[in-house]
């Protein structure tokens, strides 16, 4: 599941990333302009939000589910491994990422 959402007007420049199911609690990690959130007692991945988005992956004039093109989502990723190297987040939530873009 990935459904990927952009509304500048009321959030900025984030683009909001759920790829599971909702939870009661939630627990957020944010890595440089990334932010990571689980579920607060599984620790499954429920979705990210990219701050700054248009630096990463260009401009985008809509406001709303957006469907990622396979360019943008090579983006998304190149950009997050840079901020794994930089501060080591684990790679489990890399291989959660990369399963949910893939395979949209």
């Amino acid at each position: 599941m990935l459904i990927a959402s952009y509304n500048p007007q009321s959030w900025g420049d984030v683009l909001v990333a759920v790829v599971h199911e909702d939870a009661a609690q939630q627990k957020i990690e944010k890595k440089g302009n990334i932010v990571c959130i689980k579920d607060a007692d599984s620790g499954v991945v429920l979705g990210y939000n990219f701050f700054n988005v248009s630096s990463i992956i260009g401009a985008m004039n809509v406001s709303g589910q957006v469907k990622l093109e396979d360019k943008q989502l090579a983006a998304l990723i190149e950009h997050w491994l840079t901020q794994v190297s930089k501060i080591n987040w684990s790679l489990m939530i890399l291989q959660n990422l990369l399963l949910v873009l893939y395979k949209n």
